[in-house]
Protein backbone atom coordinates (compact mmCIF):
# COMPACT_ATOMS: atom_id res chain seq x y z
CA UNK A 1 0.00 0.00 0.00
CA UNK A 2 1.60 3.19 -0.87
CA UNK A 3 1.14 5.78 1.40
CA UNK A 4 -0.73 9.19 0.38
CA UNK A 5 0.49 12.67 0.49
CA UNK A 6 -0.80 14.32 3.81
CA UNK A 7 -2.43 16.99 1.55
CA UNK A 8 -5.32 14.69 0.09
CA UNK A 9 -6.09 13.20 3.33
CA UNK A 10 -8.69 15.85 3.80
CA UNK A 11 -9.27 15.43 0.07
CA UNK A 12 -7.29 18.04 -1.44
CA UNK A 13 -4.68 17.33 -4.47
CA UNK A 14 -1.30 15.93 -3.39
CA UNK A 15 0.71 19.07 -4.56
CA UNK A 16 -1.77 21.17 -2.38
CA UNK A 17 -0.23 23.42 0.29
CA UNK A 18 -2.63 23.33 3.91
CA UNK A 19 -2.37 26.13 6.63
CA UNK A 20 -4.73 24.64 9.33
CA UNK A 21 -4.82 27.31 12.26
CA UNK A 22 -6.06 26.13 15.46
CA UNK A 23 -7.05 27.77 18.81
CA UNK A 24 -4.19 27.25 21.53
CA UNK A 25 -5.48 26.55 25.19
CA UNK A 26 -8.53 26.63 24.84
CA UNK A 27 -10.08 26.43 28.82
CA UNK A 28 -7.63 28.99 30.16
CA UNK A 29 -9.42 31.25 30.76
CA UNK A 30 -13.23 32.26 29.72
CA UNK A 31 -11.97 35.38 27.54
CA UNK A 32 -9.59 32.36 25.60
CA UNK A 33 -12.44 30.56 25.41
CA UNK A 34 -15.09 32.97 23.78
CA UNK A 35 -12.15 34.60 21.31
CA UNK A 36 -11.49 30.90 20.15
CA UNK A 37 -15.15 29.78 19.32
CA UNK A 38 -15.24 33.32 17.72
CA UNK A 39 -12.32 32.13 15.40
CA UNK A 40 -13.13 29.58 14.56
CA UNK A 41 -17.07 30.44 13.53
CA UNK A 42 -15.47 33.90 11.70
CA UNK A 43 -13.36 31.41 10.05
CA UNK A 44 -10.04 32.00 11.16
CA UNK A 45 -9.21 29.26 13.02
CA UNK A 46 -10.38 25.51 12.04
CA UNK A 47 -10.39 24.17 15.22
CA UNK A 48 -9.04 24.59 19.13
CA UNK A 49 -6.99 22.50 20.94
CA UNK A 50 -8.82 22.46 25.19
CA UNK A 51 -6.45 22.31 28.27
CA UNK A 52 -8.82 20.55 31.12
CA UNK A 53 -7.23 21.12 33.98
CA UNK A 54 -7.31 24.55 33.62
CA UNK A 55 -9.97 26.98 35.32
CA UNK A 56 -12.07 27.95 32.78
CA UNK A 57 -12.04 24.17 30.83
CA UNK A 58 -16.01 23.57 32.28
CA UNK A 59 -16.88 26.66 30.71
CA UNK A 60 -14.65 25.50 27.23
CA UNK A 61 -16.25 21.98 26.92
CA UNK A 62 -19.93 23.85 27.91
CA UNK A 63 -19.05 25.66 24.20
CA UNK A 64 -18.26 22.56 22.39
CA UNK A 65 -21.68 21.16 24.16
CA UNK A 66 -23.43 24.02 22.39
CA UNK A 67 -21.69 23.73 19.41
CA UNK A 68 -20.59 19.91 17.80
CA UNK A 69 -19.74 21.10 14.78
CA UNK A 70 -15.96 22.67 15.81
CA UNK A 71 -13.78 20.37 16.17
CA UNK A 72 -11.26 19.85 19.11
CA UNK A 73 -8.91 18.34 20.28
CA UNK A 74 -7.00 17.56 23.93
CA UNK A 75 -4.04 19.91 24.61
CA UNK A 76 -2.29 17.81 26.72
CA UNK A 77 -0.47 19.38 29.75
CA UNK A 78 1.96 18.25 32.45
CA UNK A 79 3.42 22.27 33.33
CA UNK A 80 1.22 25.39 34.41
CA UNK A 81 2.55 29.20 32.86
CA UNK A 82 0.07 31.15 35.13
CA UNK A 83 1.95 32.46 38.10
CA UNK A 84 -0.47 33.13 41.03
CA UNK A 85 -3.06 30.89 38.86
CA UNK A 86 -1.66 27.44 38.81
CA UNK A 87 -3.60 24.03 37.61
CA UNK A 88 -3.03 20.72 39.18
CA UNK A 89 -3.58 16.94 37.42
CA UNK A 90 -7.14 15.52 37.32
CA UNK A 91 -5.89 12.05 38.04
CA UNK A 92 -5.34 11.37 41.49
CA UNK A 93 -1.96 13.13 43.23
CA UNK A 94 -1.15 10.42 44.93
CA UNK A 95 -1.11 7.85 41.57
CA UNK A 96 1.69 10.88 39.93
CA UNK A 97 3.77 12.12 42.39
CA UNK A 98 6.54 12.20 39.79
CA UNK A 99 4.55 15.23 38.00
CA UNK A 100 3.93 17.38 40.58
CA UNK A 101 5.33 20.26 42.57
CA UNK A 102 5.71 20.96 46.07
CA UNK A 103 2.55 22.41 46.88
CA UNK A 104 0.90 19.75 44.70
CA UNK A 105 -0.20 21.07 41.24
CA UNK A 106 1.87 21.14 37.77
CA UNK A 107 5.38 22.73 37.81
CA UNK A 108 5.97 25.85 36.23
CA UNK A 109 7.23 26.28 32.37
CA UNK A 110 10.52 26.94 33.63
CA UNK A 111 10.66 23.64 35.34
CA UNK A 112 9.92 21.62 31.94
CA UNK A 113 12.84 19.63 31.86
CA UNK A 114 12.82 19.06 35.23
CA UNK A 115 9.65 17.55 34.78
CA UNK A 116 10.66 15.63 31.74
CA UNK A 117 13.81 14.65 33.60
CA UNK A 118 12.22 13.27 36.40
CA UNK A 119 8.91 11.98 34.97
CA UNK A 120 7.73 8.56 35.08
CA UNK A 121 6.28 7.21 31.63
CA UNK A 122 3.21 5.04 33.70
CA UNK A 123 2.23 8.42 35.79
CA UNK A 124 2.42 10.34 32.51
CA UNK A 125 0.17 7.95 30.90
CA UNK A 126 -2.69 8.30 34.15
CA UNK A 127 -2.99 11.78 34.10
CA UNK A 128 -3.11 11.74 30.28
CA UNK A 129 -5.80 9.94 30.33
CA UNK A 130 -7.41 11.30 33.26
CA UNK A 131 -7.37 13.80 30.65
CA UNK A 132 -8.91 12.45 27.94
CA UNK A 133 -11.66 11.07 30.03
CA UNK A 134 -12.33 14.46 31.21
CA UNK A 135 -13.17 14.87 27.85
CA UNK A 136 -14.77 11.68 26.93
CA UNK A 137 -17.00 11.62 29.90
CA UNK A 138 -18.75 14.92 29.07
CA UNK A 139 -20.13 13.31 25.96
CA UNK A 140 -17.50 15.31 23.29
CA UNK A 141 -15.61 14.07 21.08
CA UNK A 142 -12.45 15.53 20.18
CA UNK A 143 -10.42 15.24 16.94
CA UNK A 144 -6.67 14.92 17.75
CA UNK A 145 -4.20 15.58 20.79
CA UNK A 146 -1.47 17.87 20.99
CA UNK A 147 0.76 19.19 23.50
CA UNK A 148 1.12 21.77 25.89
CA UNK A 149 4.78 23.60 26.11
CA UNK A 150 6.65 20.41 26.11
CA UNK A 151 6.59 19.28 22.30
CA UNK A 152 10.06 20.34 22.02
CA UNK A 153 11.47 18.78 25.11
CA UNK A 154 11.11 22.34 26.96
CA UNK A 155 13.91 24.22 25.40
CA UNK A 156 11.91 26.98 24.15
CA UNK A 157 9.88 29.34 26.13
CA UNK A 158 6.23 28.47 26.13
CA UNK A 159 3.96 31.31 24.14
CA UNK A 160 1.03 31.10 25.69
Amino acid sequence: MTARPSASLPGFPPEARLLIVNADDFGLHPEVNEAAVRAIEDGVAASCSLMTPCPAAAHAMALLRDRPEIPFGVHLTLVCEQPGRPWGPLAPRALIPSLLDAAGGFPSFEDAPGVLARARLDEIEIEFRAQLHAVLDAGLEPSHLDWHCLADGGARTCSS
